[in-house]
Parts: C-alpha cells; structure tokens; sequence
C-alpha cells in the first residue's frame, strides 16, 4: 500500500491494493475488486447521522470500521476472467488497444489487476462524486447509503462489457443488506443531489469533458452526461441559477462535439434563458439550427455568435472562428442570393414572446377544439359499427373509391390515442382525444415519460415548436387485441401542420419519420 496509514476494512484484511493514492485505492478482496480510503470513509461520515445505529452496527460486523465502495463484484470478476480466455473477444482486443498485456494466468484476482490497470489509465481515475443519502428496500429488509457517480469507474466497465453498476456507499442496513434494487440517484431520498454538490458534479462534468480526446468521447461522453444531468437535477430542485447554468454549458458543449442537433437546442436556449449574452449558449444555438438544416434560423444566429468571440479564451479563438464562418458560409450558399432573415439578439427571444404562441396553441386546442385528431369514419358498416361510429359520406366515398386517386392503406393499430407537440421550451405537449393528458393522473400512459426521454431528440428534429403535432397510438397497455410483436409502445400514424392546417402527405409523413435519429420512432 502506497499509504501505510489506512487500513483496509477489518474483515478484509487479506486484500491486496491494485492501484490509488493516499486518498483512495482499489484493492482485491474477498473475491471483488472495492474502492476504498479516506476519502470514502469521509464521503460515508456524511451521512451516518442519518442512519440507525443498530443498522450501522450489523454493517460494521459485515464490514468492519471502514467503508468501501464495490467496484467489480464476484460474478463480475469471473465474466471478465471467461472473456480475457478467449484472445479473439472483444475485450482483449479493448486491453491491447490501450495498451494493456494479458497475464499470464487468468483468474479473478488476475481479472482485477487488469480492470485496475485500465482503471489508472484513464482520466480522473478517482474522480467521484458524492452525491447524497439513499435508500432501498426489499420486504421487511432495508438498506441506507450514499450514491457515488465515479465516470472513471463506470467507463473501465463498459470496456470489459459488463453492465452499468449503481456506485454506493453502504451505511447501514435492517436485517440483510438489499440487493437487486436501484441504488442510483433514482433512489435518493430527498429526490436530488444535495445542494453542495451541484458545483462539483459541474465542474468534473467539465474537467471531464475538457480532457476527453476525441477517440474516447464515447467512454467519456457518458460519464460527462450523468454527472452534468444530476448536476441539473440538484441545480433545479435547490433553485441553483448558477449551478444550472454551468451544467447546461457542459451539456451544450457535449452534445456539440456529438452533433446532436435535437438535443443540443433547447440546452442552449434554456442557457440564454438564464444567461442571454452567454457565449456558449449562442455558439452552441447556432450549431443546432445548422446540424438541424434550419439554415435561415441559423444565419443570425450565427452572426451573433461571431460577435461573441472576444469572448472566447485566445488558444480557442482562432479555431470557433473558422468553424463558425464556415457554418455561415454554408447556410449562404444552402439559402442562395433569396432574403436574409433580419438579425436577432439571444435577449430578444424574451417571455412574452415565447409564451403567446404556448397560449395560442392551447387556445386552439382547448377552447376552439380545433387541433384533435379526426375520428377515422367506415367506408361501409359490415355490422361491427355502433351508432358512436362514422360512415363516409356519399360525396368523400366517391372521391375514395374509383376516383382514380391513390389510395395508401396501413394498419389501424389498436391503442390510446396520443397527439405529441412542442411547446416553446422544447417540453413536450401531451393530448388526447379532447383533452390534455400525462402519465402520472392516467393509467394508460405510465411508461410514457421514459419513451419521451428516449426519442427525445428524434421529437426534436421532427416536430417544429407549437407548429407540428404527431399523431399515434400508445400500447403499453392491451385495449381489445394482444399484440406480440409491436415495434414499440407508441406507433406513430400522422403528423398535422398548424401552418398549412392541413395533414402531411403519406411519403412526407414515412420520409420525417425515416430521417430522425436513433432511436426511430415506428409507423
């Protein structure tokens, strides 16, 4: 050990350090691989006076006076053990590329000495976050902790093809330890991180990112975006403008380097909203309307953008300024010799502004019952339609049928019927038939939340704000038949254009749909 001072959890006195510092270390133990040292016995004493001492004391007789964090548990280390056996796999190609030789006899302990190995390579080893209380329970059993986000820890993981493991502290526990139970910042118990840590979730989001080369973004990529997310959520509960500002920069600046453009825009303006001359909000506005091809938008922005560059640190500067010109070019000569969009100031994009087309659109809907999704009528009732059902009027009928039109048929998928738009904040607008809804009031729509999560920047890149409405049916829940192999709980079957009030045509329709990202949404 490189720190004789600490030592080890009494009932791991057997462990041999991997790697650490005086402040922190991976050991092998018992069979695991654990973080353990000062540092999380200082991040566990934050907590303890949280906790039961009866609770504490089974936990000390499991584990002795120290803490320690599971890094690879037994099941892990064997998983990693069969794959390095195998030369051709994918891992030991991953060990090679960062230059990491295989042992010669590969067995768990072997398995932790390699995970360590990589472990010390990469950037912030032992940078985690101690991010607040939680807990979690099974039955009569329950456990307190503290949840860590340890990006480093998260990425050797993902390289050695093992799932993403909920990094904690366990501070105490009735009866048995819980297992098998989420004990991620889902299970905090003040619902957030604590106000303290929003500044250090940001700021190693930041680090983070600023270190991350460009050939390990997609290791990196996602410990950036779970520290600057939970840094978000704790800003947002505690009402932290600074704290929110900061994570907004980080994630703008991630999703810039990814180019996602959906995801990208309403980061940046949410920052303006906050901080309406921030540089990197403007920059970052202007790189989403290129990367969305929302090229005369982009024009100004662009402009803006430029202006800011004073702004911009001098080794950097030369570099935006190029991108950002080139940007410019490219919407000049995507636009042609047409108008120019007049110049606006982040600032313009003001309240008032925004929320009158919110309140038009709810207006519509609500009041005139202009925007619900028409009722399908029958082209003949062959005794299955009820008086509630429509039949097609002799005029519409003539038109469908032998008109010489053509006529494109799909199926009617059997679900509740969901309308998706976008307010100005980029929030997406629930509706259904006649009236709005959500899925914390209705039954049928539990799950929606995460799917909107999930398809977040294909509803993006699709739907123009208080403009698009994309019609479909939610089946996460069985109305009248059994689907067994739906492509997904929401199957998208139109999109109206407030604009033009009218419907898109079916190939413009199969075409947005086509050309938003992953995850595509099923028609």
């Amino acid at each position: 050990s490189s720190d004789p001072s600490y030592c080890l959890p009494a009932a791991m006195e057997a462990a041999s350090v991997l790697c650490g510092d005086e402040e922190n270390k991976v050991a092998f133990c018992r069979g695991m691989a654990i973080l353990c040292g000062r540092d999380v016995d200082q991040a566990a004493s934050d907590g303890l006076d949280q906790v039961d001492a009866a609770w504490q004391a089974k936990r000390r007789a499991r584990d002795g006076e120290h803490f320690h964090v599971t890094f690879l548990t037994k099941a892990d280390l064997q998983t990693v053990a069969e794959k390095l056996r195998v030369p051709s796999s994918d891992e030991c190609a991953s060990l090679q590329a960062h230059g990491v030789s295989l042992p010669s006899t590969i067995d768990a302990a072997a398995a932790a000495a390699v995970a360590a190995e990589l472990l010390r390579a990469r950037t912030g080893s032992f940078a985690w976050v101690n991010v607040g209380t939680g807990s979690a329970k099974d039955g009569a059993e329950e456990a307190a902790f503290r949840v860590l986000l340890w990006p480093a820890g998260a990425a050797v993981r993902r390289m050695l093809g093992l799932e993403a493991q909920d990094f904690h502290i366990t501070l105490g526990f009735r009866q048995h330890d819980v297992h098998g139970k989420s004990k991620g910042l889902s299970s905090l118990v003040s619902g957030c991180p604590d106000a303290a840590a929003v500044s250090t979730l940001a700021d190693e989001a930041a680090q983070l990112l600023e270190s991350s080369r460009a050939d390990e973004l997609s290791l990196d990529g996602d410990g950036v975006e779970q520290l600057a997310d939970a840094a978000l959520l704790g800003a947002s509960a505690h009402e932290d403008t600074l704290g929110e500002a900061a994570a907004l920069r980080v994630l703008c600046l991630l999703h810039g380097r990814r180019k996602e453009g959906g995801r990208l825009l309403p980061c940046a303006e949410r920052l303006l909203e906050l901080e309406p001359e921030d540089e990197v909000g403007c920059r970052s506005r202007a790189s989403a309307l290129v990367i969305l091809k929302r090229f005369e938008d982009a024009l100004p922005a662009l402009e803006l953008a430029i202006a800011q560059l004073d702004k911009v640190p001098a080794e950097k500067r030369e570099k935006q300024e190029k991108m950002l010109k080139g940007a410019l070019d490219l919407c000049t000569k995507k636009l042609g010799s047409g108008p120019r969009a007049p110049k606006v100031s982040a600032a313009s994009t003001d309240s008032a502004g925004l929320y009158a087309e919110d309140t038009d659109f709810l207006s519509a809907f609500l009041e005139k019952r202009e925007l619900k999704f028409p009722s399908t009528p029958h082209l003949k009732n062959l005794g299955a339609a009820t008086r509630d059902d429509k039949l097609l009027d002799s005029k519409r009928l003539k038109a469908f049928c032998g008109s010489g039109r053509t006529v494109c048929i799909e199926e009617k998928v059997d679900g509740a019927n969901l309308g998706i738009s976008l307010d100005m904040n980029y929030t997406p607008r629930l509706q259904g038939r006649s009236k709005l809804v959500n899925w914390e009031t209705d039954h049928q729509f539990r799950g929606l939340k995460e799917w909107l999560d999930e398809h977040a920047g294909a509803l993006y890149e699709m739907l123009e704000r208080n403009r698009h409405i994309l019609f479909g049916e939610w089946c996460a829940y069985k109305h009248t038949v059994s689907y067994k192999r739906l492509p997904g709980y929401f199957v998208a079957f139109d999109i109206y254009d407030r604009k033009v009030g009218k419907f898109l045509s079916r190939k413009a329709f199969h075409t947005r749909l086509a050309r938003a990202p992953e995850p595509r949404i099923p028609a």
